[in-house]
């Protein structure tokens, strides 16, 4: 089964994405803010890692260039969350964008395509 780390600040958002994942049968581990998703993220190794451009304690970009730093997690697929579309820059770093407000089925697609599954 695949682990997926979202990193959300939102709780209902945060709920939400949790809901639609687990119900397509990922396993989802909920952080809500950039530390706990890197700790939580270096511990568990998941195959994904979806995170919120905007978070409290640093940016959504600052949390993925730290986790990719990681011998462990080079083969991990980074998601991004925004609302609005990101600058090219971010779209270079990477696998994946998703635009708020989306659709479930945007959300689980995204996934799917990346991991292949």
């Amino acid at each position: 089964m695949i682990k997926i780390v979202l990193i959300e600040d939102d709780p209902i958002i945060r709920s939400d994405m949790a809901f639609i994942l687990t119900d397509a049968g990922y396993t989802v581990l909920k952080c809500s803010n950039g530390n706990m998703g890197i700790t939580t993220a270096l511990k568990e190794l998941p195959e994904v890692i979806i995170s919120d451009i905007n978070l409290p304690d640093m940016g959504g970009i600052e949390v993925i260039n730290r986790l990719q730093q990681s011998d462990n997690l080079q083969n991990t697929v980074f998601i991004i969350c925004s609302g609005s579309p990101p600058e090219e820059e971010v779209n270079s770093l990477v696998d994946g964008v998703l635009c708020k407000p989306f659709h479930p089925r945007q959300l689980i697609d995204l996934v799917k395509r990346l991991t292949k599954g």
